[in-house]
């Protein structure tokens, strides 16, 4: 999950084009992935699938 306001702002305005973020989710760093990955459904709006 980016951390910059400016960065924050790009992925608003990235979803404004799309319908589903698609995210894979790598064995060797779930943890951290899972957790960032929340976040973001947490800040975005849009529908989410995530893989492994």
């Amino acid at each position: 999950f980016p951390e910059s306001t400016h960065a924050q702002k790009l992925l608003k305005e990235i979803e404004n084009y799309v319908d589903v973020f698609f995210i894979d989710v790598a064995d060797f760093y779930k943890t951290s992935d899972i957790k960032g990955t929340k976040k973001l459904m947490d800040f975005l709006d849009s529908d989410f699938v995530l893989g492994n």
